[in-house]
C-alpha cells in the first residue's frame, strides 16, 4: 500500500509541473544521446513505474512538440515508446521515444526522459537526429 501512495504521489508531481518546467526551463533539453552506459530492467518494481510514466508521457503528447521546438522547427511529428532502460551508477530510469522523419540525412529523431530512480524525480532530457545509414 505504501509503494502504491508513492507511486499516486510521484504521478500527481509528473502530471502537474513537467509541461511547466520544461516552459520555464527548469529541466535541462540536451542536444545529444543519453552520455552514460545502460542496461536493460529486470526489476518488476522499475517497470512498474516505467509502465505508469509512460502512460502519463503519452496523454500529455504535447510534451513532444515542445521539446523539440526548442532545437527544430518540425511539426505533426509522431513520437512512440521505444524501450526503457538503466543506468545502475547513476541511479537513473531512462524512457526513450522515436518519431520517424522523412528526410534523406536523417531516419528519425529520440528522445530520452531521465528519472532519478531513488526519490523517482525527472532530471533531464536528451533529444538527437538518428542519421540514414
Amino acid at each position: 500500500m505504501r509503494k502504491f501512495l508513492i507511486l499516486f504521489l510521484l504521478i500527481s508531481c509528473f502530471k502537474s509541473s513537467l509541461i511547466n518546467r520544461i516552459k520555464n526551463n527548469q529541466i535541462e533539453v540536451k542536444n545529444k544521446k543519453y552520455p552514460f552506459q545502460t542496461h536493460d530492467i529486470k526489476s518488476e518494481d522499475l517497470k512498474k513505474i516505467v509502465n505508469n510514466l509512460k502512460k502519463e508521457l503519452a496523454a500529455q503528447s504535447d510534451i513532444f512538440d515542445l521539446i523539440v521546438k526548442k532545437f527544430w522547427s518540425y511539426d505533426g511529428l509522431n513520437f512512440g515508446f521505444r524501450v526503457a532502460k538503466l543506468d545502475n551508477k547513476r541511479q537513473r530510469l531512462i524512457l526513450r521515444y522515436f518519431s520517424p522523419l522523412s528526410e534523406r540525412l536523417f531516419a528519425g529523431i529520440i528522445i530520452e526522459f531521465v528519472y532519478n530512480i531513488k526519490d523517482k524525480k525527472f532530471v533531464e532530457i536528451y533529444i538527437y537526429k538518428i542519421p540514414v545509414e
